[in-house]
């Protein structure tokens, strides 16, 4: 039998030209890519505005389609080293995803929110004691992130068939985020962890599991028969990523995967992921909360 990572190669992603430099002391040439700025401090006056209008909302909450969420919501996403929750990160990706995902697409590329570890992680115990895996009960919504059909998206993105490469957050334990990049082809999943010395390679082994013997399993269940061909029940393999920017201030671990996805995803490598000063972290968390807004608010109105 063919094996998995003996398959066809995603092509090469495509490259715009350019380059951007990056702070004094870090003077770093980095790449542009189909358009995507990875830092591009927000314009003040833009800031200025935004603040006011958020000053100025009388009600309680927002509600963000069906979603309430407290007033102080975009604050909470622009603050440094303030915590993120999973509200917070799912529509800080979908809001990335509406700006870039037909890009994505096309590259055989897809970025899902944090459902989909949070069910593998929920539906773990009662899939270890299931008689056998190919008669376990999937939660419905896993079955729609791996065929593509998971909420209102245009773009094709049923996997081996249209995506090769999945992203996603990943929170351990209620207390520290960091980004699966789930390959397809190689049947092998990178973490690119924002702080290394947070989390234990015993405690790493125990959160990924649920991914590592679910997935493969999952994917068989979801995918079309000409798809799985040459998929077996194999577990993935996993690593952690050195050499990336770590989170050493604080509360800002769920901005870091935010940015390493948006990265990572458009082509850039460790080396480009290997710093990010304190000033870039406040200016793309304040990005970060203009585009949600922008996307699920309404636009900021002019003086």
């Amino acid at each position: 039998m063919q094996l998995l990572s003996d398959r066809c190669r995603v092509p090469p992603r495509k490259i715009c030209s350019g380059s951007l430099t990056l702070g004094k002391k870090h003077l770093l040439s980095i790449p542009l890519r189909c358009g995507y700025i990875p830092f591009r401090p927000p314009q003040t006056d833009l800031i200025s505005r935004f603040k006011e209008q958020l000053h100025k909302y009388r009600k309680s909450s927002y509600d963000i389609e069906g979603c309430d969420v407290g007033k102080t919501f975009f604050a909470e996403i622009y603050t440094p080293e303030c915590w993120l929750f999973r509200t917070h990160i799912d529509f800080m990706v979908r809001a990335f995803w509406n700006k870039c995902g037909s890009h994505l697409a096309s590259c055989n590329i897809v970025v899902l929110d944090s459902l989909l570890t949070q069910l593998l992680s929920a539906q773990y115990c009662s899939f270890v004691q299931a008689c056998s895996p190919s008669t376990f009960v999937w939660h419905p919504l896993l079955a729609s992130c791996v065929e593509g059909t998971l909420g209102d998206r245009s773009e094709k993105t049923g996997w081996l068939k249209d995506v090769h490469t999945v992203y996603t957050p990943m929170n351990w334990g209620n207390r520290h985020w960091v980004c699966l990049v789930i390959s397809l082809d190689t049947w092998h999943i990178d973490i690119l962890d924002p702080l290394l010395t947070e989390t234990s390679d015993v405690k790493v082994s125990s959160f990924m599991a649920p991914l590592v013997r679910m997935l493969p399993h999952l994917i068989m269940s979801a995918c079309e028969p000409d798809d799985i061909e040459h998929v077996d029940s194999t577990f993935f393999s996993y690593s952690r990523l050195d050499g990336l920017a770590q989170n050493t201030r604080g509360g800002d671990c769920g901005a870091y995967v935010i940015k390493f996805i948006e990265m990572h995803c458009h082509g850039y490598e460790a080396n480009h992921l290997s710093h990010f000063s304190n000033l870039m972290v406040d200016n793309f968390r304040m990005e970060f909360a203009l585009d949600v807004y922008k996307d699920f608010i309404g636009k900021l109105r002019v003086q």
